[in-house]
């Protein structure tokens, strides 16, 4: 008989550190944006429980304990036989709606496509998508039903490895590796349910009423806990000694991005500069153009380029991320500018305008990687960076966008020169 031997529910907050955006299309057709935001019948944002899921289970993938935890991939599922070995998962993940006077703010970002060799807009490649502010809240509901004692032990250190995770932060979403969608895990409780008096304490159970402990004290969380798989991270300093500007267009204006009214440099933004210069870099080290290509898709996905060429099983994520990047201590200002004619010289029929940018100024820059060429490449992008090869967002043709880096020492090459050093024995 399959009986339940354990259960545990853990609640918490699950607060945004960053925007975030998980896709609905419910409200697409009376929409101003290409992406919304997916809503409740409230129209208030969610985080659906597949998604949380989802992300989990990514963290420890392959780890010892995932199919008890999670169940059997349904991927792997193809013959009879996997069938009926198949495992249900022990874990059950709600769906985190807002908590109660959490008042969210919504904003639209642009996005573009650019070319590989001349840094240009592609065509129709212009959209824009709907982004929750960082510091919304949603109540967090989790439960784990333990049927078989022999799994208890490492369901258990699974569980704490979660809760730690989560902690330190999980990306939900889409666009995680491009600084959307982290969020950490506050004040944890933990209610268990097992013991004599267990199914009394099933009937009653209340997520409000329940008597629930702080997690840290619990029994879970004295045991060990599993190494997750987690990306090395590389935190970088940057000061701008001029003006910078991420477009966000205001009718015929232009101001700087914000977020949350702080001027704010998009994961995307860093994501296409540093594919961008890391193809050109490897074009120079490497001849082989396949090479190249296939090293830039290892490295940083599926270019959209190749996206409709490729099979869905096919495509890669970025192995790369970048967060967003926000600025302190910079002065906002306002330019009027004109456009001029360039046969009269005079100012040009309806083309005053006006520019919001950000002068000087401090931020920190999160590069999330896998592999130590990775970083190789990475330090040589940076180093151009710091040297004003190349620069930031937009109109880096007059000198906005320079960056100087705080405490970099450039070096460290050597895993690069392997790496291209392999494929190119691995070739002949």
């Amino acid at each position: 008989m399959n009986r339940v031997v354990y259960r545990a529910y853990i609640k918490g907050v699950l607060r945004a550190e960053s925007p975030f955006l998980t896709c609905g299309i419910e409200h697409l057709w009376d929409s101003e944006t290409d992406l919304v935001f997916l809503r409740d019948n409230e129209g208030k944002p969610f985080l659906p429980g597949s998604s949380l899921a989802g992300a989990l289970r990514d963290v420890f993938d392959g780890a010892v304990g995932v199919e008890e935890m999670f169940g059997t991939d349904s991927r792997k599922m193809q013959s009879a036989s996997q069938q009926n070995n198949s495992r249900q998962s022990c874990l059950i993940t709600y769906d985190c709606f807002l908590s109660a006077g959490c008042e969210p703010s919504f904003e639209t970002r642009d996005g573009i496509r650019l070319k590989n060799d001349n840094k240009v807009t592609d065509d129709n490649a212009k959209y824009d998508y709907e982004i929750v502010e960082r510091g919304a809240e949603f109540d967090f509901k989790l439960e784990l039903v333990a049927r078989d004692n022999n799994h208890r032990e490492v369901l258990f250190k699974l569980l704490n490895s979660l809760v730690r995770e989560m902690r330190e932060g999980i990306h939900l979403g889409i666009k995680t590796n491009r600084g959307l969608g982290l969020f950490e895990l506050e004040n944890p409780e933990i209610c268990e349910i097992c013991g004599e008096d267990a199914y009394k304490k099933y009937v009653d159970f209340d997520w409000d009423t329940s008597d629930f402990t702080a997690f840290d004290v619990s029994e879970i969380a004295k045991r060990d806990h599993l190494a997750g798989k987690r990306r090395k991270e590389w935190n970088i300093g940057i000061s701008f000694p001029a003006t910078v500007l991420i477009r966000n267009y205001e009718g015929k204006d232009v101001s700087m991005l914000t977020s949350k009214n702080e001027p704010v440099i998009p994961g995307t933004s860093w994501g296409g500069l540093f594919r961008h210069e890391a193809r050109r870099i490897l074009s120079e080290l490497c001849p082989d153009a396949d090479k190249v290509n296939t090293m830039m898709e290892e490295m940083f996905g599926t270019s959209a380029e190749d996206s409709n060429k490729t099979a869905h099983e096919n495509k890669k994520a970025s192995k790369v991320a970048f967060s967003d990047a926000v600025i302190k201590g910079g002065t906002k200002f306002k330019q009027t500018n004109v456009k001029i004619d360039r046969f009269t010289q005079g100012a040009a029929d309806i083309a005053l305008f006006d520019q919001r940018v950000v002068a000087g100024g401090k931020t920190t820059l999160t590069i999330r990687y896998h592999e130590e060429w990775m970083k190789s490449l990475l330090s040589l992008v940076l180093a151009d960076l710091n040297d004003g090869l190349i620069a930031i967002g937009g109109q880096t043709s007059i000198g906005r966008g320079l960056c100087r880096l705080e405490n970099f020492k450039p070096g460290g090459y050597e895993a690069l020169y392997e790496k291209i050093t392999q494929k190119e024995e691995a070739s002949q």
